[in-house]
């Protein structure tokens, strides 16, 4: 039995898992599993029920030096929150997988060291898929005791990609954001304070565009829609300098300067919620995905999404959700769900609405807490 969960979190607010890591770590509090949080400084402090443990402030960001120094204070600080969950009483460690790498490695090694056991919840299975990450995965996945994904697709391609896993992979579901953001504001006043027209159908994409986001593919679904002024894509969150370059190059060879909107940056916790209530509906053309944080935050902003028929999205549909599903890879077939939208008898209010309720009661962070300790008991 889980008596002490340690949770090392390097990326947390950098890497938009700081939500993540205080709901579920104050769901598993109220479940009697008392939790200590390693990461730097989320801004969520006040309201947490765990132990709260500062580290990796300097690791992330250009700002904290060249990238080999920044390397060293990961490794620092890697054995610093070991130590911290060690002396606070821990008997188990917890912590994500993107990639597997020495960090990954040295975090089970270090917690077997130290007499914990160690789980991981993996996020993205392809990046451990890579030849040159092979020995690190199967030596991760070898020693850790236990792993965790968010569906049943991810702990299928995950055995695929690495056998050993199959033996010791439960799912936990990604719980949802509706206890994060409570007063919502309305689409007029959201519409409003970003001086957006409130009778615009505005398609959101947030976060960053990296390549299999699939920004480019709704770029050229578009195209065929350019001279609607009643349409609206608002791009939000962080972009590198040379994509923001060949983005608006690409916007204005397509003829679409007009009718998309970049807000280019950090967008602060503040005004996430902006945002979402801002848009008629939020647009995920994801060319690969294991699960989507994107796709449940919008849900709880009351939002309906129009996403690719990757298994992620399927997924959300079979359990009951109220989702719209375009082929994958296909400009085409999403080109003609945005013209369905607009023409067709479509209440995106209602079905905002049914998709909130639907992760209020099947993506709550009380069922995910559950699911992670019955796993855990489990791989014992």
């Amino acid at each position: 039995m889980v008596k002490h969960l340690a949770l090392i979190d390097p990326l947390s607010r950098h890497g938009g898992m700081h939500y993540y890591d205080h709901d579920l770590a104050n769901a598993l509090v109220g479940l009697g599993v008392p939790v200590e949080v390693c990461s730097p400084p989320t801004g969520l402090e006040a309201g947490a029920r765990y132990g709260v443990h500062v580290c990796f402030e300097n690791v992330y960001g250009p700002g904290n030096g060249p990238q080999l120094r920044r390397a060293a204070y990961l490794l620092r600080d890697t054995f610093r929150a070991l130590s911290k969950a060690h002396k606070a009483g821990c008997d188990t460690v917890l912590f994500h997988i993107f990639k597997s790498d020495l960090f990954e490695y040295l975090i089970v090694r270090g917690a077997h060291r130290l007499g914990m056991k160690c789980h991981a919840i993996v996020h993205d299975v392809a990046r451990l898929d890579t030849k040159t990450r092979f020995e690190f995965r199967e030596a991760i996945v070898a020693r850790v005791d236990g792993l965790i994904v968010h569906n049943a697709f991810s702990r299928d391609a995950l055995a695929a990609a690495a056998p050993m896993a199959a033996a010791k992979t439960a799912i936990m579901r990604h719980g949802n954001y509706v206890d994060r953001f409570t007063d919502l504001p309305s689409m007029p006043a959201a519409r409003g304070e970003l001086g957006l027209a409130e009778d615009q159908l505005v398609l959101l994409f947030f976060g960053n565009p990296r390549r299999d986001k699939g920004l480019d593919l709704l770029i050229e679904a578009l195209v065929p829609l350019r001279d609607d002024p009643n349409l609206c894509l608002l791009v939000a969150g962080k972009i590198k300098p040379d994509d923001e370059r060949a983005l608006r190059a690409k916007l204005a060879d397509k003829g679409l300067l007009g009718r998309v909107r970049l807000d280019i940056g950090h967008v602060p916790d503040d005004k996430v919620s902006i945002y979402y209530r801002a848009a008629s509906i939020v647009v995920l053309p994801y060319l690969r995905i294991y699960e989507s944080g994107v796709a449940l935050m919008a849900m709880s902003f009351a939002r309906t999404i129009l996403a690719s028929d990757l298994p992620a999205f399927q997924d959300l549909a079979v359990d009951g959700a109220k989702v719209r599903l375009f082929k994958a890879h296909d400009a085409t077939s999403l080109t003609q769900a945005l013209i369905d939208l607009r023409q067709g008898d479509v209440d995106l209010e209602w079905e905002g609405q049914e998709a909130r309720t639907f992760v209020e009661e099947e993506r709550s962070w009380a069922r995910s807490a559950a699911a992670l300790v019955d796993a855990m008991h489990s791989n014992r």
